[in-house]
């Protein structure tokens, strides 16, 4: 499977007349350094889209915790450690000390 995926690299790679002033100046690419070029150009989108991502879920995580914490009664949050606060979110007293 891996071998199928490069032949047409290899047809495209071979197709340009290569002229050993083309290979001094580095203009022909194997299959391989044009795959490790690809890499390099996709890397910084690659990582941008992994932050982006991960902030989506650590905000959508947030999102739930609070919408889970809205339920609960007065005395329900008392029970657990945590009291609601005039706008009504939850806290916790401890970590106000």
């Amino acid at each position: 499977m891996g071998t199928q995926s490069l032949r047409p690299l290899k047809e495209k790679a071979l197709d340009v007349t290569d002229t050993p002033a083309d290979r001094r100046r580095g203009t022909i690419l194997t299959p391989k350094e044009s795959i490790m070029s690809t890499n390099q150009a996709i890397a910084p989108v690659v990582t941008a889209l992994t932050g982006l991502a991960a902030r989506f879920v650590a905000s959508s995580r947030r999102r739930r915790t609070e919408r889970m914490m809205a339920r609960f009664s007065n005395r329900e949050l008392q029970d657990m450690g945590f009291e609601r606060d005039w706008d009504g979110s939850a806290y916790r007293p401890s970590d106000y000390r």
